[in-house]
């Protein structure tokens, strides 16, 4: 851990530039193998699985996460294999077993492209995979689509259009909701609109794209035409610098998270890209992290980081000061 950062871990506070109201991030759960009960197995399933060699799936690498509802979240883990659900209230985990069971240890992001149905990149297949939620089947999404390591993947209601990451392109590839491509944009570089090696992606409601731009260092924002707006960030290994930037996401005051996985913090800049705040450090304590990676911001200002090597997902609201 590098000394510039400190640890900080239940409490945060920071002017988020509107109206001069203050806001803190507080530490509210941790969602693990721990704090999860699980669906009970019958004896009858026990011993097939014991003669055939199987083991009780356990939350392992989370990476990656997106709601399912106000109650509901699902999850990509990809030291399982598979897909999880989380039952925030009931606090329940369950697993998507799906029918053929091929298990999903190179797909990197997951959105929701209705409330039955899951879009999942596969970085290492080359390929982009719907999950049914109904049918409980996992398919390719569209067998024509030729991509190169798809990465981040997130979907506008309001466009009705999938944008993915294409890592090895290093550009962003717009889909309908068949999977055909739309259009396509970026190229290899360092000028506006051009990217290296980038990975994940956030889609805010208003339609603003924002990129991490990985070996790059640095997060590019986007209106939903693809027209660059601004730029932020670049290598260093101070707060306000980034140096393994993983997952991004927005809350509703408009402030952008950046998940740094070698720093094991969640920075918080403004639109223009101004440090906030930050918080996290490395540990395994409520609040601190090991190798984060996805975050997830829903409507109500609730902020899910997957603690990857924790095994744990763990949530934090955002609160203006003075609430309790």
């Amino acid at each position: 851990m590098r000394k510039s950062f400190l640890i900080i871990v239940v409490l945060l506070l920071f002017n988020c530039g509107f109206a001069s109201e203050t806001y803190r991030v507080v530490w509210v759960a941790e969602y693990s193998n721990k704090t999860l009960s699980v669906p009970s197995v019958s004896l009858g399933e026990k011993l097939i699985n014991f003669f055939f060699g199987k083991e009780h799936i356990r939350m392992q690498r989370p990476f990656t996460l997106n709601m399912l509802d106000a109650g509901h979240y699902i999850f990509l883990d990809q030291g399982a294999g598979y897909l999880g659900t989380i039952d925030l209230k009931n606090k329940a985990l369950t697993w998507l077993t799906h029918k053929k069971n091929f298990l999903l240890f190179s797909a990197v992001d997951l959105c929701m492209l209705n409330k039955d149905s899951v879009l999942i990149t596969d970085g290492g297949l080359n390929k982009i995979f719907l999950y049914d939620l109904k049918k409980n089947r996992l398919k390719i999404w569209n067998d024509s689509l030729n991509v190169d390591h798809p990465t981040g993947i997130a979907y506008s209601p309001q466009r009705k259009q999938v944008v993915v990451v294409e890592t090895g392109k290093h550009r962003l590839l717009f889909l309908d909701k068949s999977g055909k491509v739309i259009r396509v944009l970026g190229k290899r570089g360092l000028g506006h609109g051009e990217f290296n090696f980038p990975t994940f992606i956030w889609i805010d409601n208003s339609g603003t794209i924002y990129v991490n731009d990985s070996m790059n260092f640095r997060i590019q924002i986007f209106d939903f035409d693809g027209i660059f707006r601004t730029v932020f960030g670049k290598l260093g290994d101070v707060s306000g610098y980034l140096a393994r930037p993983k997952g991004i996401a927005t809350d509703t005051k408009g402030n952008i998270y950046v998940v740094d996985a070698l720093f094991n913090v969640v920075q918080v800049f403004d639109q223009q890209g101004n440090l906030l705040t930050y918080f996290g450090g490395q540990g395994k304590e409520a609040g601190q992290f090991w190798m984060p990676t996805g975050i997830y911001i829903d409507g109500q200002d609730r902020i899910f980081v997957a603690d990857s090597f924790n095994s744990r997902i763990q949530e934090f609201k955002l609160k203006k000061q003075g609430k309790p």
